[in-house]
């Protein structure tokens, strides 16, 4: 198969790089990530039924070897009474417990989640689950959306997984095994230009096969496309929605500008992908292969189906294994068969994941980029209710008395503002029992 040399993409594209110290590592785990990519395409469409039942063995070898979990009695009949939950809390007050000791802190690598449910909090990968994050689970999905045929796999550049924020590079990296072409992680910036034209310009000149980011990205880039007619996306087989909740209305707005089908996914930083849609869209199909999804009703019993609180149990991350992990998502999960030919649990309603942006006027603003206040200031929680159509207060908790640091928070703000708003910053002492949303929203806006 002659797809395009490395080499020759780099003289291509001069904006991104390729760092072989990763590569040499990723080439060391090939064969292990071969085989769990031949396990799960074998057993893509295998049936499921009581998770628990094939996931135990696994759960309790690896889960056991953490100090947060050797309270839970495997071996006896009513295990599942004693495994306990797991809260961002917990990883964030003692994350030691929750490490795997077969690894050292220098073997892991390391990944802050966004902030926007709470104080970031980082979480720790293995080599090989580092490595499947970065190039392995778009396949995966591509296998799960019945996608991965031989156009596919022949294209040069098989994926562009875009991403936010300031102090990213363009990556490349080819797939160990040339299995499929180069991938791509590509950063779009909010509102730079530049980062997007240089996007713009692979997709015409190597067009990805699949392109996957949150909807806030793929919605700008949508936008932008619509206005400049610059870059043609035809030859794109799926967007992948990630991160954050996929609305009905973006989804179709995305799907009409570049006429291309769109898919949503559901997953986390600290135990990576959780489910993903077929090509039916009628629900989000969980990856029984790597994890074991539960909701806690209301009544507070935990189920394989219902309607509450998802919980995920994850061993597939062996650095940092998590059960019962609470995602502080509502939703609604059911068993049953697909007409794609899937048969187990899926994700069909998710409540609690929407997080609006704020309007001023025309401008919208998502407060998706502003989780990082607390790593940026000494602060320690806050809150952003926007109080009128033009106008936000900001609460902020701290604890030393900083000078000037009330003022230091209201001018990166401003800054972050592309329209005129007033910003109010107040010291504040949330209630610690009282749970609240960082983003109150204007109604009626």
């Amino acid at each position: 198969m002659n797809r395009l040399a490395l080499s020759d993409f780099l003289s291509d594209f001069r904006h991104y790089v390729f760092h072989l110290n990763e590569y040499r590592e990723l080439l060391g785990l090939q064969d292990s990530m071969r085989k769990n990519l031949t396990k799960f395409c074998e057993s893509a469409n295998q049936i499921v039924g009581d998770q628990w039942l094939k996931h135990r063995s696994e759960m309790a070898n690896v889960s056991s070897l953490v100090s947060a979990y050797r309270s839970v009695e495997w071996h006896s009949e009513n295990y599942r009474e004693t495994i306990p939950f797991t809260s961002k809390k917990d990883l964030r007050e003692n994350i030691a417990a929750y490490l795997n000791p077969k690894y050292s802190r220098d073997q892991l690598w390391l990944r802050p989640t966004s902030g926007t449910t709470g104080k970031p909090l980082t979480s720790y990968y293995s080599p090989e689950f580092f490595m499947e994050f970065q190039v392995y689970i778009l396949i995966k999905f591509a296998v799960r959306l019945g996608i991965l045929n031989e156009s596919i796999l022949s294209r040069d550049v098989f994926c562009a997984a875009l991403q936010g924020g300031d102090n990213f590079p363009n990556r490349v990296w080819p797939c160990p095994g040339d299995i499929v072409g180069l991938i791509l992680r590509p950063t779009i910036r909010d509102q730079d230009e530049l980062s997007l034209n240089r996007f713009f310009e692979v997709v015409e000149k190597r067009p990805p096969a699949i392109i996957s980011s949150s909807p806030r990205i793929l919605k700008y880039i949508a936008e932008r496309a619509s206005i400049s007619q610059r870059a043609s996306f035809k030859d794109v087989a799926g967007f992948i929605s990630c991160s954050s909740e996929l609305s009905d209305d973006l989804r179709q707005f995305i799907e009409c500008v570049f006429e291309t089908p769109v898919y949503d996914s559901y997953g986390l930083s600290e135990v990576g992908p959780v489910a993903i849609e077929c090509h039916l869209k009628n629900s989000m199909h969980i990856l029984h292969e790597q994890v074991l999804v539960e909701v806690e009703r209301s009544d507070g019993l935990v189920a394989q189906e219902g309607e509450g609180e998802i919980l995920v149990s994850s061993v597939y991350n062996d650095a940092m294994p998590l059960l019962r992990y609470r995602t502080g998502d509502i939703g609604t999960v059911e068993y049953g068969e697909c007409n794609c030919g899937f048969q187990g649990y899926s994700i069909k309603k998710l409540d609690g994941r929407v997080l609006k942006n704020f309007r001023f006027g025309s401008f919208e603003y998502s407060p998706k980029g502003l989780g990082n206040l607390t790593s940026l200031f000494p602060i320690d929680e806050f809150r952003i209710s926007q109080v009128e159509s033009m106008k936000l207060l900001v609460e902020v908790q701290y604890g030393k008395r900083t000078d000037g640091l009330l003022q230091k928070v209201e001018d990166y703000l401003k800054d972050r503002m592309e329209c005129e708003v007033h910003i109010e910053v107040q010291r504040v002492e949330f209630d610690e029992v009282k749970k609240h949303s960082r983003y109150q929203f204007l109604e009626g806006l």
